[in-house]
């Protein structure tokens, strides 16, 4: 167990699945790693492949997902850039609303927007962020209780929406104390189509996707893994053997029978335990705290 950057408690891999007492576990999906990228923890692409994991996660659903907010105020709208993320970085991009470089996904790059409102929930499990613009404080009814600066608790079963820049503006012009707000949460897939979740539904996201219909699929554009102007990146991070590159991975998935597959976070977070140990030999000599695990119960 370790402390990140905002003095919060995170766990490696071992740590989760001894918690569970797990039967195995490995590590999940990409997250910030630090402070200057975001709030440490997992962390949501749009427009990069991801699981759905229902019920007892052993059906996975793999779909390229976007998330779309909308924040309404009697007449009022806007967009909601984000949830519980730093607002203004957008760890490996796939933004809404005009961020820079891009909107399409970039691994390991943060985008920035100047111009933002983000949605913080209690499951953050700490204070929001502080920084430059306002917060409105809103309790589980969908009331605004004060307009303050950034920086605070989330109310239980309620939210915090932080705005910067024109996102800043719109909360104090329009998210008045004692006035309702409403937050529309839509997930969805490529197609378009919204993907509803139950209550004991989760995401894991990931990336690139490895086999599609029995097929080798992997979209190295599509899944962020190239970079414009660096034609490095995508050799070294996805070709190169680190033991398997990306295309090997995904023939040995094919070759296993795999119909669908998609890649988990790699390099030093790749850790798989038995029993709570650990059995592989992390390349970074020894395990990294991560965002979260995949734990198959007993």
């Amino acid at each position: 167990m370790h402390l990140n950057p905002y003095g919060e408690e995170v766990v490696d891999l071992s740590g989760m699945a001894a918690g569970d007492d797990a039967l195995l576990g490995v590590n999940a999906g990409f997250f910030v790693m630090e402070g200057k990228d975001g709030v440490p923890g997992a962390a949501a692409t749009g427009g990069r492949i991801a699981a759905v994991l229902r019920g007892d996660g052993l059906h996975p659903e793999f779909r390229k997902l976007t998330t779309r907010l909308r924040v309404r105020a009697g007449a009022a709208s806007a967009v909601v850039d984000g949830v519980n993320r730093v607002p203004g970085l957008v760890r490996n991009c796939g933004g809404v609303g005009g961020d820079a470089p891009t909107q399409r996904p970039q691994h390991d790059v943060t985008c920035t927007d100047p111009d933002e409102i983000v949605k913080f929930t209690d499951e953050l499990g700490a204070d929001t962020p502080a920084g430059d613009g306002v917060e409105a404080v809103i309790d589980a009814a969908g009331r605004v209780r004060e307009l303050r600066p950034r920086g605070g608790v989330v109310p239980a079963g309620g939210s915090v929406l932080a705005g910067i820049g024109t996102g800043a503006s719109w909360l104090r012009t329009h998210a008045k104390p004692g006035g309702g707000v409403k937050v529309r949460e839509r997930i969805l897939d490529e197609r378009g189509r919204e993907l509803e979740l139950g209550p004991g539904d989760d995401i894991v996201n990931g990336g690139p996707e490895l086999v599609r219909d029995g097929k080798v699929a992997v979209n190295y554009a599509g899944d962020g893994i190239e970079r414009a102007g660096d034609r490095s990146f995508a050799y070294t991070w996805g070709i190169k053997r680190n033991p398997l590159g990306l295309n090997e991975g995904a023939e040995l998935m094919k070759s296993l029978g795999a119909v669908r597959a998609m890649a988990l976070d790699g390099g030093g977070s790749v850790t798989m335990a038995v029993n709570g140990k650990v059995i592989n030999s992390p390349s970074d000599g020894s395990e990294r705290p991560v965002g979260d695990a995949l734990l198959l119960s007993r």
